[in-house]
């Protein structure tokens, strides 16, 4: 089930505005402000991905940056590696992860023992 252009939008303008962007370049806040009317680029990612269950191997990497945390800043220890997700990733996994949740709630498919990541 593809996702409705309303939920899109809504998963874009959700997006944090960070300034970082994974290997695709792609800023989120500029996204908000040129995809508020014109969702097809998204919509080209989410079609096949929600239709045929597959993630584009294009949005599957990530940039690794050192993330300082405390001590010296020349200390490898003290700098802890994150992922930089490519945007539309983002968006493409939040609309699956609403739509698989959606699907356990409505066939009470979750464990009433099921605690922590839900």
């Amino acid at each position: 089930i593809n996702p409705t252009r309303s939920e899109i939008s809504k998963l874009i303008c959700g997006l944090k505005s960070k300034p970082s962007s994974g290997l695709d370049e792609i800023f989120s806040k500029p996204l908000k402000h040129l995809l508020r009317g014109n969702h097809y680029p998204v919509n080209t990612h989410l079609q096949p991905t929600c239709k045929e269950g597959i993630f584009p191997k294009a949005l599957k990497s990530s940039k690794i940056i050192p993330n300082f945390k405390k001590g010296l800043t020349t200390s490898k220890e003290y700098n802890v590696p994150i992922s930089l997700l490519s945007t539309i990733s983002k968006v493409i996994e939040k609309a699956m992860l609403d739509r698989l949740m959606s699907h356990l709630i409505n066939n009470n498919t979750l464990s009433s023992q099921q605690h922590g990541f839900i």
